[in-house]
């Protein structure tokens, strides 16, 4: 199996960021449900249903923070690759399925 490419953790990358803002437009509308459900409190008089949606909805924030980082890392790790790619340098490690670095060991 062949080591990841610095284009391939671009790439990566880029789908992360992808996810998050996917994730984040649905925090915003579960946010919208909440509060348009706050304006109506017969509709939810225990509140339970609000609640739910902004437990959901943090979560949602939170896992889009996570894949941008992800996605900050995959990008710096790609343009270090790219760069020494471009050079002519062969990268000293390799990187696993989740892009992180694994040194190799002689044999």
């Amino acid at each position: 199996e062949k080591p990841w490419t610095g284009a391939d953790l671009l790439e990566m990358a880029q789908l992360y960021d992808q996810k998050a803002d996917e994730l984040q437009s649905e925090a915003v509308r579960l946010e919208q449900r909440a509060i348009s459900l706050a304006e109506k409190p017969h509709m939810d008089p225990k509140g339970f249903t609000r609640t739910g949606w902004m437990l959901i909805a943090s979560s949602r924030w939170k896992s889009a923070k996570e894949l941008r980082e992800m996605a900050a890392m995959h990008r710096s790790e790609g343009k270090r690759l790219l760069a020494l790619e471009k050079n002519g340098e062969v990268p000293t490690e390799d990187l696993d399925k989740e892009g992180n670095a694994a040194q190799k060991h002689g044999t």
